[in-house]
């Protein structure tokens, strides 16, 4: 799975930016991998996406079908 418009594949413990919150990726469930905080097991019903866990006050977890153009890495 990859960054939208780029070559640039989304991998777990990428630090990003979605509709302008921080985060980081926990899970890529078309790759397979996952962190050890969102375990497969838990997650993998989805079939198919990736999890951000957004840095914010909430500490929340947004999970997309496809990455979308609010998706963006920070290098």
């Amino acid at each position: 799975m990859k960054y939208m418009d780029t070559e640039k594949e989304i991998c777990v413990g990428d630090k990003v930016r979605y509709a302008g919150s921080p985060g980081v990726i926990v899970f890529v469930i078309e790759d397979d991998s996952y962190s050890d905080q969102y375990p497969k097991d838990n997650w993998s019903y989805l079939g198919q996406g990736l999890g951000i866990e957004l840095q914010d006050q909430t500490r929340t977890l947004y999970c997309l079908d496809l990455p979308d153009e609010d998706l963006e890495p920070i290098n």
